[in-house]
């Protein structure tokens, strides 16, 4: 079981970025839930309706799947039926410049190891 958390915890990372981009005040304002998301876990082989993701210091504190009660001291983001996913992993890219990490960053691209990269240097 503890095997499944740290892997959803790692899964919803991609999610937790992108979120903050688009609600950059959310973060630094305290703990917030980010409510009626569709979950894609990289683990089941299903989509998991209208989750809740309570979100505490920049980590993930819970999930919830079952219509609990989001504490009162957590800001509600409504994402609206988006769905949260796993950030994607490139093996095989040649990033040169900081515009295209910025589009990997951009298109879902969460972890990569560059091609060409002497002693491991991108890890």
């Amino acid at each position: 079981m503890k095997v499944i958390w740290m892997r959803l915890v790692v899964v919803i990372g991609l999610a937790l970025s992108l979120t903050a981009m688009v609600y950059p005040a959310s973060a630094a304002d305290g703990p917030y839930a980010l409510t009626n998301a569709n979950l894609f876990d990289g683990i089941n082989d299903a989509i998991t309706e209208n989750v809740t993701v309570l979100v505490r210091d920049g980590k993930i504190e819970k999930i919830l799947t079952d219509g609990s009660n989001v504490p009162r001291d957590y800001t509600l983001i409504d994402v609206e039926g988006n769905f949260l996913m796993p950030g994607m992993i490139d093996v095989h890219t040649h990033l040169d410049t900081i515009e295209r990490a910025q589009r990997a960053l951009d298109s879902g691209v969460t972890t990569v190891r560059v091609a060409g990269s002497s002693a491991y240097q991108d890890i």
